[in-house]
Formats: C-alpha cells, structure tokens, sequence
C-alpha cells in the first residue's frame, strides 16, 4: 500500500524490506535427450537381459521341459501279431519261388537258348526295383495319411504285385515276352515295398516285451512261406500248369493283404518325422 502524502513530505524515503519468496523444489521430468545407458551398463542393472546373463546351452542348473513321454502300447495276442505280418508270409511263398522256378522255366519257353541270358539280366535289372521297395519304408516314415503311416504302402505295394501277377498269368498261357518282363518287376517292386512297410509295424505297434516273439514271428513266416512255395512246383511240374500257381499266388496274396489290413490299427501320425 502507498504511504500517505503526510509521510512522504516529511522526508522519511526508507522502503520496507520485501517478506521472502518460499523455494519450491521442481523435479526434472525424462525426456528423450537423456543419455541412453550403454550395454556395459545395462548389464550392471537388475534384472536385465543381455548376452552375459542368459545361461549357456549346457547350464544345467537351469531347468528344461522334459520332453512327453509316448504312452505305453499295449500288449497283443499272437494270432493278432500274426495277422499283422501275413503279408510278410504272402510275400515268401511268391517271391522266393517265383525267382527261382518260375521265371527260368518260362523264360526257356518265351527266349530258347538265350534264356539264361535274359535271366540274368532281368535278376540283375531288379536291383533298381529292390531299392525302391526298401526306399520306400524310409518315405512312410514321414506319411500323414487318414490310414497311418504303413498300410497305404503295404496296399500300394500289394496293388503292383496283384498287376504284376495278373501279367504273369498271362504269360503263362500265351507265353508273352514283355508280360513276363513287365509282371516281374511290378511283383519285385511291390513285394520289397509291402514287406519293408509290414515289418516296421513290429516298431510301431508292439510294445518291447514282445518284439522279440514277433521277430520270430517274421523269421517263421518267411521260412514258412518258402517252404510252401516250392511245394506248389512240386505239385505242378509242367510248365503249362503254372498258370494254376500264378492263381494261387494271387489268393495268397489277397488273402495275407486283407489280414494285415483288418488287423493292424494306426492312427494319423502328427509327430516330428525324422529327416532323411
């Protein structure tokens, strides 16, 4: 307030100090144009991650996820074991006696002299179709089909021996040389491929305890099937009558075809195949 003109005639011109202002304390907000701490100082921070604080693939004091473990199979009979790997059976009595009679014995009617020739190229030329059968055992493993990871290849494989067969019945009553060729490397190709995929059923669906009793299942089979293929030579010895043991060979192999697929129960593989 202004003093009044009687005090300021009088001479007194002295100004009251001003009362003190109080201090208040504002802190800084952050803002971008901070330094930006660098990574030696990041690593001193609390619980930051960086390169010198995440543990080393081998650290084993930290804890890892167990991986899950498959659930156990269960035990089978053996006549369902059996049922399983008939195709295995179906495949010696064909295949052993077919390559050993049968087709020497016609290709001396169809080629003559030169027979022995052409057996044994042919014997050599079905290498190729060896390896395809074996082959494909490797590419069922990374099979996601409806019917499982085996049986499509075992009814593939089938399939090409049951039109290889039909070709050698024709063969057999008119004595054609490209049926004879042809049917042989349709049942060679078709063979190998069911009875690789049949027998890694022995893996996938029976459980440890008893591997061992379907290994030997497998052994007896193919012994078996040996055995019973060369009886039907000595049944019939004449060449003209071999189209009755091609008819057989095909009931044999439909009949163990059917067995293995009523009996053998897959389901859709959908884990990680193995990389070939």
């Amino acid at each position: 307030c202004q003093d009044s003109p009687a005090q300021m005639g009088s001479g007194d011109l002295s100004v009251p100090e001003p009362s003190p202002i109080p201090q208040v304390t504002v802190q800084d907000e952050p803002s971008a144009s901070k330094e930006i701490a660098s990574p030696e100082k990041n690593s001193e921070l609390p619980g930051s991650l960086n390169a010198a604080t995440l543990p080393s693939p081998g650290d084993k004091s930290v804890p890892t996820l167990a991986p899950p473990i498959p659930p156990k199979l269960p035990r089978l009979h053996v006549l369902r074991i059996m049922a399983m790997l008939a195709f295995i059976f179906g495949f010696a009595v064909i295949f052993n006696s077919c390559g050993s009679i049968f087709l020497p014995n016609i290709a001396a009617v169809i080629f003559g002299e030169n027979s022995a020739a052409v057996v044994g190229y042919m014997q050599f030329v079905s290498l190729v179709f060896v390896c395809f059968g074996l082959f494909s055992n490797a590419f069922s493993d990374h099979s996601r089909a409806r019917m499982g990871r085996r049986r499509p290849f075992i009814l593939v494989g089938a399939g090409l021996s049951l039109a290889g067969l039909i070709l050698l019945f024709i063969c057999a009553l008119g004595h054609y040389a490209w049926c004879f060729i042809l049917g042989y490397f349709l049942c060679v190709a078709g063979l190998t491929s069911g009875t690789s995929s049949s027998t890694a059923l022995i893996n996938d669906l029976i459980c440890e305890e008893q591997q061992g009793l379907a290994s030997t299942i497998n052994g007896a089979f193919t012994l078996l099937g040996s055995i019973i293929g060369y009886l039907f030579y000595g049944l019939f010895t004449h060449v003209e009558q071999y189209y009755a043991i091609v008819i057989i060979y095909i009931v044999f192999l439909c009949l163990t075809t059917t067995l293995c697929m009523i009996f053998t129960k897959e389901i859709p593989y959908t884990g990680a195949a193995p990389t070939l």
